[in-house]
């Protein structure tokens, strides 16, 4: 069982202390309708992805029902062969980060053409737009930050888990979200660490992804706790004040996907 279990743990028992800045998660997908009740009642801002047509509709009608979530919108590397950028870009001109898109080597089988040339296509309408994109790096890390910055387009760094190539990103003056990994994850502690001020988020990526990194099933009382617990951890990996940490966080949220707290 992985580290932050009991720190997760303790963190639900001080829920009704938590600090008066906002909790926010900076990148999630749909979960179930436990999930979604979940961070309405623990008061978790949410930034939902829509990762291809159809799944962005859903989000678009879960983000106009609830106040807390806001939307960002990519064709997913996952999905590349099933949909055309042409299909998604109503949905690249709706929202202020676009992504999750980028290349995986790892996880998924779909064709390194198919994928290289959907992420090109939605690298260049990011720049046309003017917008930041949220990046999925999975065993490709050297690549997209080559072709990232050769079109000079700013960027969010998702959950970054490789021992190599960080430098690349941090010279492009990223943002990071800091997944569950950052409890036992070197490479995940490595961001947490060197990552600039002010351009730290914390995600669970979904309750799902947060039961993969635990090696358990997570349930939905342990959402919040989860984030809280997470931005103690960073804090502490970077020798700050955890409250500040929390702070600056919610700051760097609002600023990125242009939101009232």
């Amino acid at each position: 069982m992985h580290q932050g279990v009991n720190t997760v743990e303790s963190g639900f028992s001080s829920l009704k202390n938590a600090e008066s800045s906002p909790i926010c998660d900076a990148h999630a997908h749909i979960g179930d309708e436990a999930e979604t009740a979940a961070r309405h009642a623990q008061r978790v801002h949410t930034a939902l992805c829509g990762t291809d047509p159809e799944n962005a509709r859903a989000v678009e009608t879960l983000c106009l029902k609830e106040p807390l979530f806001t939307a960002h919108y990519g064709l997913h590397p996952w999905k590349t062969a099933r949909f055309s950028v042409r299909e998604m870009e109503p949905w690249l001109a709706k929202c202020r980060v676009i992504g999750e898109i980028g290349l995986d080597s790892v996880w998924c089988d779909v064709p390194a053409a198919d994928q290289r040339a959907a992420f090109i296509r939605q690298l260049d309408i990011a720049r046309e737009m003017g917008k930041r994109v949220l990046l999925h790096t999975k065993g490709c890390e050297e690549e997209i930050a080559r072709l990232v910055s050769e079109r000079r387009v700013p960027c969010v760094v998702h959950w970054y888990s490789c021992m190599e190539h960080l430098e690349r990103y941090l010279d492009m003056d990223s943002y990071f979200t800091i997944g569950p990994g950052v409890f036992n994850d070197p490479a995940v502690r490595e961001v947490a660490r060197r990552a600039p001020k002010g351009r730290i988020l914390v995600e669970t990526d979904g309750l799902s992804a947060v039961s993969w990194a635990f090696e358990r099933e997570a349930a939905v009382k342990e959402l919040r706790p989860t984030l809280e617990a997470m931005l103690k951890e960073v804090a502490a990996i970077r020798g700050e004040d955890a409250a500040e940490t929390r702070r600056a966080a919610a700051a760097a949220y609002a600023e990125l996907y242009g939101v009232t707290l």
